[in-house]
């Protein structure tokens, strides 16, 4: 994988398990827009989940902070994927971390 693919990834987060109320690009701009301005929400049905993309790196990693420290929408059931870089990704839930990969749009 490229460098600079890499270095794309880094501004998106992929969430996953988001519950039916929650699954609008309105409910899900609305909740990642507190880390920072949204540029692009891409829905993917078959998993209930969505890609973030921010215009900065900086609101990625504030997500990903936030998800380590309580649930998305106050549902543990949700994990947060975000790519740190060469060495892999980073999942978050309220209370446990692992490595795993996100996709990219």
């Amino acid at each position: 994988m490229s460098a600079q693919l890499l270095h794309a990834r880094r501004f998106s987060v992929f969430v996953k398990g988001i519950p039916e109320e929650k699954f609008t690009i309105e409910e899900v701009n609305k909740f990642f827009s507190q880390f920072g301005q949204v540029i692009n929400v891409k829905l993917d049905e078959r998993k209930n989940a969505a890609t973030i993309k921010f215009k900065e790196i900086v609101s990625a990693e504030k997500a990903h902070e936030f998800s380590k420290q309580q649930p998305i929408w106050s549902d543990s059931n949700i994990v947060l994927i975000y790519n740190v870089g060469q060495g892999g990704a980073a999942a978050a839930t309220s209370d446990a971390t692992s490595s795993q990969n996100t996709q990219s749009h």
